[in-house]
């Protein structure tokens, strides 16, 4: 082929077929936050970012018991639909001390007491905060409290987060629990949206879910929609 030809040829399917920010699929226990800047700055004009859980098909962990009776719910179709917005556990991960827990809680017939719990797997770190839940229900955000003890870097811990349908806390009452780790690394100074990127492309699950939430706030709704609907939670992504 002509060089011209060949030049023509690669110009078209530069236009044609832009780069698009991808999440590398996999994990990393630590991070080198000079190159993540670099990654990110490289890309910050793209409009959004993908991140790629290993197995989309089913999250882990994310989906509570059944409601006895309508005590919390307001009808039979949603009494169980509570749910964890998180991944896969192995991609659930933070580099906040005190991060930030999503869940989704459908319609009750008035506001109820809650409770979240984080612990580990040997319970030497065990913090449990009361909370109410809006009797709207929606998606919620828990942020885990300033004077809980801070989550240890290179640590796993599994949260859960239980709903009081009546005076007292029963069996039967609706729970959802979900892991996360923290992970060593600096948090770079960006503005909103290239932090998005960067924690997506760092496959850093809660913060870029939390990232994503505040940007929605302000009318950036398409990182929530788009991180969403990469776990096979499209139908959360309205709520």
């Amino acid at each position: 082929m002509q060089p011209q030809k060949a030049l023509l040829v690669l110009s078209l399917i530069a236009i044609l077929f832009p780069t698009s920010v991808y999440a590398s699929p996999g994990k990393s226990s630590e991070l080198n936050s000079d190159s993540n800047q670099t990654q990110v700055s490289k890309n910050k004009n793209s409009f959004a970012t993908k991140f790629r859980p290993p197995n989309k098909d089913k999250p882990s962990s994310t989906v509570g018991g059944a409601v006895r009776g309508n005590t919390c719910a307001i009808n039979s179709e949603n009494k169980s639909e509570i749910a964890a917005l998180v991944p896969e556990i192995n991609q659930s991960l933070t580099l906040q001390a005190h991060p930030s827990f999503f869940a989704y809680i459908p319609p009750m017939n008035e506001e109820k007491k809650a409770v979240l719990v984080v612990k580990n797997e040997t319970e030497d770190y065990y913090y449990s905060q009361k909370l109410m839940i809006p009797a709207a229900g929606g998606i919620i955000k828990i942020a885990l409290a300033e004077d809980a003890p801070s989550l240890e870097v290179g640590q796993s811990y599994k949260w859960f987060l239980r709903i009081q349908c009546n005076t007292y806390l029963e069996p039967e009452d609706p729970q959802i629990s979900a892991s996360i780790t923290r992970i060593e690394g600096d948090v770079p100074s960006l503005s909103q949206d290239e932090l998005m990127l960067f924690y997506a492309n760092s496959q850093i699950w809660y913060d870029s879910l939390n990232t994503a939430f505040e940007l929605s706030k302000s009318g950036k709704n398409i990182y929530w929609v788009q991180l969403l609907g990469n776990i096979g939670m499209d139908r959360f992504a309205t709520q």
